[in-house]
């Protein structure tokens, strides 16, 4: 759906990084502190929603990230479990430590 989401304008593997390492690049979207239109965004949002998938599943058909958390893979029936699949991962606690002042001691 244009206009909703940023194009994508590349992605990648970096040649040599351990661990593997990827990229991807879009377009720059400036942003500004306003809030969007509730009745516009609500209505895109349902429509991107209302399309199927090439396999008619909800999700992606490889892991994602939020950092270093994975999401869920692709293959929930609908929606709302495809959402409550997402929602299980990213909030399960990390075993690492992570952020400014930690240790790995």
């Amino acid at each position: 759906m244009p206009g909703l989401v940023l194009k994508s304008l590349g992605w990648g593997k970096y040649r040599s990084a351990v661990p593997e390492t990827y990229f991807f690049i879009e377009d720059f979207k400036d942003m500004d502190m306003s809030l969007p239109n509730p009745g516009q965004l609500t209505q895109q949002t349902a429509q991107l929603h209302a399309n199927l998938s090439p396999n008619g599943m909800f999700g992606f058909e490889v892991t994602t990230f939020a950092g270093d958390v994975p999401h869920a893979k692709a293959g929930s029936p609908t929606g709302p479990s495809s959402s409550l699949e997402s929602l299980v991962c990213v909030s399960k606690p990390t075993r690492k430590p992570t952020g400014v002042g930690t240790s790995s001691s």
